[in-house]
């Protein structure tokens, strides 16, 4: 049994906010919810979340259908009381660049190891992954922290995409955009949707209202929004159920 156990193990992939390089999308969305936006370049996909922990924001790339890369990129939001923040190596993110620990210097793929120096360092996670901080030199902090996987893995393999994922857009109680995380990460969430969307000339949606609709033994918020060219108006719905209390 703890052969099999040790086995199992030392196969799992490297994961990092909660999400492994070669999860599909529908794994991804099950973990994270609906992504607040999503890009592509023809040859990856995106998809952006805000951290669960409510402190960055966190984007996955796609190579087909797999997770290839997952980046979290430090924002300057109060943190929910008594999070510690995103880590990972035993360095986190937003903490002051002089505070960073030392790394192993067998594990370093790039770079001397001093952040505050270098800028940039990638280092070989005790996981197998290939983790890349940065800093962020003019708040003198570490910036952002990425998990890629190494060379030749085939974790992250460019598999043909599986079934049409759904993500919800938000248009009515049925079409919610599911959220999750603590509290702090979901408003912040709504916000940040909000922001991303483009709508009138060239306008952005600006919050106007909010209300809390409970149905079906689920919560969702009701974000009344109106376009800062036009003045158009809308409502957005959110299912807030995951973040209550969190």
């Amino acid at each position: 049994m703890m052969l099999v156990l040790g086995a199992l193990l030392a196969s799992a992939a490297p994961s990092f906010g909660g999400i492994a390089l070669g999860d599909t999308r529908a794994a991804v969305i099950a973990e994270r919810g609906d992504p607040l936006q999503t890009t592509s370049d023809g040859k990856k996909d995106t998809y952006e979340y805000v951290s669960p922990s409510g402190d960055a924001i966190q984007i996955v790339w796609f190579t087909g259908d797999a997770v290839s890369t997952v980046a979290m990129i430090f924002s300057p939001i109060p943190r929910p009381g008594g999070s510690e923040g995103t880590s990972a190596e035993g360095i986190t993110l937003g903490e002051p660049l002089g505070e960073v620990p030392k790394l192993d210097a067998s594990r370093i793929v790039s770079g001397s190891g001093d952040l505050a120096k270098d800028g940039t360092v990638r280092y070989r996670g005790e996981d197998g992954g290939i983790y890349e901080f940065a800093a962020d030199k003019t708040r003198t902090i570490v910036g952002l922290i990425a998990l890629e996987a190494p060379d030749g893995a085939t974790a992250a393999s460019p598999a043909p995409a599986a079934s049409p994922v759904t993500i919800h857009g938000g248009t009515s109680l049925e079409d919610a955009i599911v959220l999750t995380g603590s509290d702090a990460a979901g408003v912040l969430a709504e916000h940040v949707y909000l922001l991303t969307r483009k709508c009138g000339s060239d306008g952005r949606w600006q919050f106007a209202k909010q209300s809390l609709v409970l149905q079906h033994g689920r919560s969702y918020d009701r974000i009344d929004a109106t376009c800062s060219t036009g003045g158009e108006a809308r409502a957005f719905f959110f299912d807030v159920t995951a973040t209550m209390g969190g």
